[in-house]
């Protein structure tokens, strides 16, 4: 572990550390919040530490791991996951200074439920003025604003120190969008959000709540500059180039007797198993490697894919 450590120094800022369970339990007692309530969270605080008594450890932990996922439930959180459990102690270190979340595990986090929280500690998102300044300008459906705004305004206060939504910058807000755009590049995107095509039809409700913040921060004159639309930035990635030449020569054979639908879905399951082999098999990139068995590994985890309703 010392090891580790030591080559986390330059990773890591020397600031981040575990609040103390006195300085946690300080910041809990004047809550509007029952006693048992208060109670769990400090036990979650003390689960957590033990399983990570160097913050920096958790840090640079797999990412599946941070989220709290686990192999049996794809995309789905096990709530007995220290990560899991101490979320709300995560959101406290961030908003009190202790350390700063990073845009991945805000990203794969699919849930923060924390608006009451951070009101409670100071954090104002100005949602009101937010919403006001949308009517204003034209913009219909306020709770689908709002709820576009929290998810954003939530993720930006947990990796960075802003405290109030008129001081989040250009700077903040190209961030954000690099951060989704960066996601969409991982081999495992899929353990997160089912596949890659699933995260990648997120993305359109990812930019589209940070275009909404950024348009109504420009009206504010709270940035510089008006938003842009935000297009998927680049070709997909290639994960394995022997794997991707041979399943081009296939595609191009087929689609000269069959229909472009069955081309599509062929293409669809196939890129599919090229990203399973890239996270599950790393050192494999050809089909000349891949045996029966990895075959049927591959169609048994199709059952926790979501929007996948046939294995042939």
């Amino acid at each position: 572990m010392t090891v580790v450590l030591r080559r986390l120094t330059d990773q890591t800022p020397a600031q981040e550390r575990h609040a103390t369970a006195r300085e946690y339990e300080a910041f809990l007692r004047p809550l509007p919040r029952g006693e048992g309530y208060k109670r769990q969270l400090l036990s979650s605080r003390a689960t957590f530490v033990q399983a990570y008594p160097d913050l920096r450890l958790w840090k640079v932990a797999p990412l599946a791991e941070r989220v709290g996922l686990r192999p049996d439930r794809p995309t789905k959180p096990d709530d007995e996951n220290p990560s899991v459990r101490a979320r709300m102690y995560l959101v406290f270190l961030c908003v009190q200074g202790f350390m700063q979340a990073d845009w991945e595990w805000a990203l794969a986090t699919r849930k923060f439920e924390i608006g009451p929280f951070l009101r409670d500690v100071g954090v104002d998102l100005q949602i009101d003025q937010l919403l006001g300044i949308a009517h204003r300008i034209g913009y219909e459906g306020p709770f689908q604003q709002e709820q576009s705004l929290r998810w954003i305004l939530n993720r930006i206060v947990l990796t960075s120190s802003i405290r109030r939504t008129m001081d989040v910058t250009d700077m903040h807000l190209d961030q954000a969008v690099a951060a989704v755009w960066n996601f969409g590049e991982r081999p495992d995107v899929g353990e997160f959000f089912g596949s890659f095509e699933h995260y990648r039809a997120r993305v359109h409700g990812f930019t589209s709540a940070i275009t909404l913040l950024h348009n109504l921060l420009y009206h504010a004159g709270s940035v510089n500059r008006p938003p842009r639309p935000h297009l998927w930035p680049s070709p997909r990635q290639v994960l394995h180039p022997r794997m991707e030449a041979v399943l081009a020569r296939y595609l191009q054979e087929r689609s000269v007797s069959v229909e472009a639908q069955t081309v599509h879905g062929l293409e669809f399951a196939m890129r599919h198993l090229i990203r399973w082999v890239a996270v599950r098999y790393p050192t494999i990139d050809s089909f000349a490697q891949l045996t029966r068995e990895h075959v049927l590994e591959f169609a048994r985890a199709l059952d926790d894919v979501y929007g996948v309703h046939s294995k042939r």
